[in-house]
């Protein structure tokens, strides 16, 4: 265990000396951002009628994809219902902990999906 914490504390002082600018060499500057809007239309050039009608459409593709994975959530868990009742009470198979897994991560997406609010 010790020797694995050396190991990983010289490999991260390794990368940290690789990655330094050496004697002599610069680091580039970072240039400098855009203005955020750029006349009446914005950086994008469409009017406001048309980046209303792109919100809307955004906004309607996020909520069907939205009602797509929560039908799928239903779905899957109904068939890890139906696979926890058919199996043994004493062991489970690996095909239980993987269809929990998946059901896990697409309940993890719909809700980073809702927190965000269709942005």
């Amino acid at each position: 265990m010790k020797a694995q914490l050396g190991l990983a504390f010289l490999g991260s002082v390794f990368l940290v000396v690789l990655c330094r600018p050496h004697q002599g060499q610069t680091v580039p500057a970072i240039p400098p951002s855009f203005p955020t809007t750029a006349g009446p239309a914005g950086r994008t050039g469409l009017s406001a009628d048309q980046r209303a009608k792109m919100n809307a459409r955004r906004l309607r593709e996020a909520f069907r994809k939205l009602k797509s994975d929560s039908e799928k959530l239903a779905e899957g868990s109904a068939q890890l219902k139906e696979m926890i009742q058919n199996s043994n009470p004493h062991t489970y198979s690996i095909g239980i902990f993987k269809k929990a897994e998946d059901l896990e991560k697409l309940a993890r997406k719909i809700k980073k999906r809702v927190k965000r609010g269709f942005r």
